[in-house]
């Protein structure tokens, strides 16, 4: 089982092999778990614990001796639900503690595809509720792939996340209904009607920052956090979408 994968969910390699221990063999004693997973017994109570404390196993009694059992995995949502509210309570607060920091703007720059993935995927952080931006779905999907960029917009739609986009008209890509409009993908799509020659970045607008992810040829992503670049980015993103028309049967705009 990939590692990785564990790792992105917060688990050390011992917290990972005594939960895929106790997975395999269901209600048994630390000791049990301890010979399946290679580790001191010792290091295992206080995983199970941890496991126990975080909804991801059980504790009971086998006679006078403690005994574990998993709970099922997918109280691994719940586990990651609970850390997002926490997060969201948390980050707010965070924020304005470093904000006198420093009034200067910050620019970061990631390199290659999974430096485009990385910030494609802060889109889906910290809270946002809405972003706008520009773009063109053909370089979407030549860099990001089809199965990456349906799985961005599966878990956009998932938590909450809003999409209003402005695109070229003549760099839409037919057969991808996950890119259409509509409120199934809490998106509002208008059109650049003038052709475009050449690959283009997609731009997206969010109130603090501007996030940039290139096309194929140059591939790179970029952040750029300033309220003042993203608030005229904004007017002027708000100033090009009055002038295009809106496609019927568009879904109307949340009133809260």
């Amino acid at each position: 089982m990939d590692a990785r994968l564990f790792t992105e969910l917060g688990f050390s390699d011992n917290r990972r092999a005594v939960y895929l221990a106790l997975l395999d063999l269901g209600e048994c004693a630390a000791a049990a778990v301890a010979r399946r997973s290679g580790l001191k017994r010792t290091t295992v109570y206080e995983l199970l614990e941890g496991l126990v404390a975080d909804g991801l196993a059980h504790e009971g009694r086998r006679g006078s001796r403690r005994s574990f059992s998993p709970a099922d995995p997918r109280a691994l949502h719940g586990l990651l639900r609970r850390r997002e509210k926490a997060l969201g309570e948390l980050l707010p607060l965070l924020l304005a503690r470093g904000a006198g920091a420093s009034a200067k703007p910050r620019l970061q720059y990631f390199a290659g595809l999974e430096g485009v993935r990385r910030v494609n995927e802060m889109l889906l952080e910290g809270g946002v509720r809405e972003y706008r931006y520009f773009g063109s779905v053909r370089e979407m999907v030549d860099l990001l792939g089809e199965s990456w960029l349906r799985q961005f917009v599966r878990r956009r739609v998932a938590l909450g996340i809003r999409s209003r986009a402005i695109r070229a008209r003549s760099r839409e890509v037919a057969g991808l209904p996950w890119m259409k409009e509509g409120a199934r993908y809490l998106r509002e799509v208008r059109t650049l009607p003038r052709p475009v020659v050449g690959e283009l970045a997609s731009l997206y607008l969010l109130p603090d920052r501007i996030l940039v992810s290139a096309g194929r040829k140059e591939c790179y992503g970029m952040v750029v956090e300033s309220r003042d670049l993203a608030g005229i980015l904004g007017l002027l993103w708000d100033s090009i979408w009055a002038t295009l028309p809106a496609k019927p049967g568009a879904p109307p705009r949340p009133t809260a």
